[in-house]
């Protein structure tokens, strides 16, 4: 099977789940572990063979190696779209150790998830997400590595009370991948146990089968458990400390804390409501689009179109002085003007000029041509002025809030969900882009074009204002109803749009878990739902224009109907020439229809401008101080030289509104000392890496690197001197020779130390393209272990001093895990690494662990001395790891 361009993931798999057994897949990073679920669920590509379900029971169930949540409560997110069952959902909560969870959240399980589970911790996510694979009741459960990210004791009760004291005893088929081989100990003796190695089954069958048949393979699984064990066991005393409850559970007294991510609101509520402008549109934003356009091209644009309305203007009167001047010229030819009447504006004059001129007819073909070509050439010019510098404008309110948002602190993305940005960076965005320079193109030159006609009008014959004035007043209150009820609809649909945005990232985020629970037509019934109620406001505009069309073309018939009145009354009574009559009727005609083309064009313009002010919002989101107005520190090009970091009396939160999560935290870490940070999920580990890079607000004391207060160091600088390695790994679209070097500071050599350092240099060497080979957006043509592994090699070629892994070998199988622990020691001996893991066992070598509590550093010394104490808080976790 394959799945990406034509590699071949899985080769030559003959084997068969149990029903209502439970089968578990083990094999290191990269064997084809996912691979294998991912073929069963049909989502990889079949090259040879085929994937048989038994037909009377084949309802599945998905728990994803990345745990993917809705923007919903925790409860929906565990039923999934089922009907409540408070029974079997209490089951279901209590075998997942969800219920201390929920017991600290602010509105229980009515709680407010975030998009991606932003506001729960990686192991909080991953219970969830095998809850909802719990309460489905399917024939079939697939759980993809959901173990990885859970401490020792959650770890064996989820195992023990949910898949086999809930799915195995229903008879229900598991499949489950881990890396944890003490499992293998804890399962019945007629359970499945499936080896795989470089997208190939090597062994299958019971454990005592496998024992038999490849006594070599058991042997390394029992030595790998027997080592884990027997590093935890070293230094520590019998019977020592109490037996650790879930580092999950935490006190009632903590329930201020913030877990995960983020903190949410009142009753429950993380996202915020987006924010809406009422009224007119002020001119603050008319000035800040100017101003983004460059008010001296803005200048240009309006002298231009006037310049091309005057010309256009001066056109029409000449020719209507041609035509005057002939009208003494028969059909014949022969000139009669010395007794004609000489029709000029109300004056009986000059008559023998008309005959003077008509004997040189081309001074009108010459004055005519000259003016034709100078209303060509100004009608292109201001057409192509006024578009180009609108998209400049629209270019640069784009890079300013492209700027802004991604500067804006870690807060900013919690509560607002990622349709909403990409609504203002596509849909706002794209009218900025498509639709205004059009639309202020259009009314400009239908706002010139009435202000001219009124003004020819007007010069042939006066009396056609004193018609227009209660016209006008009419007009002026038609389009300020049109207006502000256009308006109003646009931003509704503004708003109404970013929901559907929201439910496509999100889907798409989780393709894979909706159709393997098969509620496709149900996430497409909520799409349209979605798309229905965005598109409602259009529909309501369209009736509004067809409302206002109507009235403004019955009010244009009157204009026609006066202009025409007052100006053949004025013909008939000699005070105007029968052309000028007829330019004053034409001008009328036109005037009907650019009165409504302005009316129409500035109200399309004003909703244009609810865009503007949408993305002028998102320009000024508060963002992270990168520099300091004063008082700046620039370290030397060498900072940090020994990697040395000091914590006094350091206290963080994620905003200025919530509660601390880090309090008075004093710590000294010596240059190369290799530090290991551990806690109760929600103790504050993330929370100290973050303050480290700046992203959380340190409100009260200081953080020094080398002796440099880091909140002095310009931001940028300072993060390009750390390195980490996140939970959850990132990967770019690109070659993995850019993603491990992306500014191209280090040549071949060195990119292939860091990958035979990370475990991947004989991954990468039987790819075709070697270092250029192309890596798929977020690394998905590599496991979830591989990703990380990428991660550290990455971290690796920058040459850091201080390097953070944040739960780096998470998703990577014991043996690589210890290996890597071996190299990382040599590779970074010199180098300060600071370590948050799950595992206690990565963490046992350190020269020093680091045990929060509440947000409080609790314990602090060496791995030796704190198991000395019976009653510590790492004893504890040693022996519920144990």
């Amino acid at each position: 099977l394959g799945n990406l361009g034509n590699y071949v993931f899985l080769e030559k798999i003959l084997s068969y789940i149990t029903t209502g057994k439970l089968t578990i897949v083990v094999g290191q990073v990269g064997s084809g572990k996912s691979s294998l679920l991912s073929a069963m669920l049909g989502e990889m590509r079949t090259l040879e063979g085929q994937v048989l379900w038994n037909k009377k029971h084949n309802t599945v169930s998905y728990a994803s190696q990345r745990a993917w949540l809705l923007n919903a409560s925790l409860r929906d997110n565990v039923t999934f779209g089922l009907p409540f069952d408070h029974v079997r959902y209490q089951q279901v909560i209590s075998a997942c150790c969800l219920q201390p969870d929920i017991d600290i959240l602010p509105a229980g399980d009515l709680t407010e998830i975030g998009e991606k589970g932003i506001n729960l911790s990686g192991g909080q996510k991953q219970r969830v997400s095998v809850a909802r694979a719990m309460y489905a009741q399917t024939d079939i459960v697939l759980l993809d590595d959901p173990l990885s990210a859970l401490d020792a004791h959650v770890g064996s009760h989820l195992f023990d009370q949910g898949i086999m004291g809930q799915l195995v005893k229903d008879c229900r088929t598991v499949v489950l991948v881990t890396h944890k081989l003490q499992y293998l100990e804890m399962f019945c003796s007629d359970d499945q146990v499936v080896a795989m190695e470089k997208g190939r089954i090597i062994a299958r069958g019971t454990l005592e089968e496998i024992r038999e048949s490849s006594p070599d393979l058991h042997r390394g699984w029992m030595e790998a458990i027997s080592d884990c064990v027997r590093q935890i066991d070293e230094g520590l005393e019998p019977n020592t400390g109490p037996t650790l409850q879930s580092q999950d559970q935490k006190p009632d007294h903590w329930k201020q804390q913030r877990s995960g991510a983020a903190v949410v609101g009142e009753l429950g509520k993380l996202v915020e409501t987006e924010e809406r402008m009422e009224g007119d549109v002020k001119l603050t934003y008319y000035v800040i689009f100017a101003a983004a356009c460059g008010l001296h091209l803005a200048i240009l644009v309006l002298i231009l179109q006037v310049c091309k309305t005057g010309v256009t203007l001066a056109m029409d009167f000449w020719l209507a002085d041609w035509s005057a001047s002939n009208a003494g010229v028969n059909n014949d030819g022969q000139n009669h003007t010395g007794v004609d009447v000489n029709y000029t504006h109300g004056n009986k004059s000059q008559v023998f000029i008309f005959s003077l001129r008509n004997r040189f007819g081309g001074y009108y073909i010459t004055g005519y041509t000259g003016l034709s070509v100078g209303a060509i050439f100004l009608t292109a010019a201001a057409v192509a002025a006024s578009i180009l510098t609108s998209l400049r404008g629209a270019r640069v309110m784009h890079d300013r809030m492209v700027h802004n948002i991604v500067r804006a602190p870690l807060r900013f993305f919690d509560t607002t969900p990622t349709g909403r940005i990409l609504n203002r960076m596509a849909g706002d965005q794209g009218t900025l882009d498509n639709n205004l320079p059009g639309e202020m193109g259009y009314f400009l030159s239908a706002g010139l074009k009435v202000v001219s006609a009124i003004i020819a009008v007007a010069v042939i014959t006066p009396y056609f204002l004193i018609g227009m004035i209660p016209i006008i007043v009419f007009y002026y209150f038609m389009q300020k109803f049109y207006r502000a009820t256009a308006r109003e609809l646009q931003r509704i649909e503004n708003i109404k749009n970013s929901p559907v945005y929201s439910q496509l990232s999100e889907s798409f985020g989780g393709l894979s878990t909706i159709r393997a629970y098969r509620a496709e037509e149900r996430f497409m019934d909520e799409m349209m739902t979605r798309i229905n109620t965005a598109f409602t406001p259009a529909m309501y505009m369209m009736g509004v224009e067809c409302w206002v069309a109507v009235r403004l073309v019955c009010a244009g018939a009157v204009i026609i109907f006066v202009a025409g009145l007052s100006s053949v009354v004025a013909g008939l009574h000699g005070l105007v020439s029968p052309a000028w009559v007829g330019l004053a009727i034409s001008y009328a005609i036109r005037m009907q229809l650019e009165l409504f083309l302005t009316v129409n064009s500035f109200a399309k313009v004003e909703t244009c401008m609810t865009s503007v002010e949408r993305v002028d919002t998102y320009s000024k989101v508060p963002g992270e101080i990168y520099q300091q107005k004063s008082g700046n520190t620039i370290p030397p090009e060498e900072w940090p030289a020994s990697g040395t970091v000091q914590l006094d009396s350091l206290s963080a939160r994620y905003d200025r509104t919530l509660d601390p999560v880090l309090t008075t935290v004093t710590a000294n870490i010596r240059a190369g000392e290799k530090v290991g940070i551990c806690g109760r999920t929600g103790s504050g580990k993330s929370s100290l890496t973050l303050a480290l890079f700046r992203m959380i607000d340190m409100f009260e004391g200081v953080i020094s690197i080398d002796g440099v207060d880091i909140s002095r160091v310009p931001l940028t600088l300072l993060r390009s001197r750390l390195s980490i390695i996140p939970q959850d790994p990132v990967l770019f679209s690109g070659t993995i020779r850019f993603n491990l070097d992306p500014e191209e500071n280090s040549d071949d050599e060195e990119l292939w130390k860091a990958l035979e350092i990370a475990q991947l240099k004989t991954v990468v060497t039987d790819m075709p393209s070697k270092l250029d080979e192309m890596v798929t957006e977020g690394g998905e043509n590599f496991s979830v272990g591989q990703r990380q592994l990428f991660c550290l090699a990455r971290a690796f070629v920058r040459k850091s001093r201080i390097l953070i892994m944040d739960e780096a070998t998470a998703s990577v199988d014991m043996e690589t895990d210890a290996v890597l622990q071996e190299v990382i020691k040599v590779a970074f001996g010199d180098r300060t690494v600071i370590t948050v893991a799950h595992r206690i066992a990565t963490i046992l070598n350190s020269d020093r662990i680091l045990v929060l509590d509440q947000g409080k550093l609790v314990e602090n010394d060496s791995p030796d001395n704190l198991l000395k104490k019976p009653d510590g808080l790492f004893t504890t976790m040693v022996k519920a790891n144990k």
